[in-house]
């Protein structure tokens, strides 16, 4: 549990959590939908964009091809 602590206080600075510039995002309320979807996802550009190609399909019904994975790796947002 100690080592974990000290990986999580690597990243905070003062309290706060420093950006890291290749960390990317992703939030549905972007991108309204009649299902009114409000996720907001974070994290590397490979972990966003499999997460948001999985939700994508299984929330919003779209159909998993390269195409779809492009589309969303271009509204991929740098964090603040």
């Amino acid at each position: 549990m100690q080592d974990k602590l000290k990986f999580v206080g690597h990243f905070r600075k003062e309290g706060s959590i420093m950006s890291d510039p290749q960390r990317k995002s992703i939030d549905c309320r972007d991108h309204p939908s009649d299902s009114g979807c409000s996720l907001r996802l974070e994290g590397t550009e490979e972990e966003v964009l499999e997460a948001a190609v999985n939700h994508a399909i299984t929330r919003h019904g779209h159909t998993n091809n390269p195409e779809l994975r492009e589309q969303i790796r271009g509204l991929l947002k740098p964090t603040a």
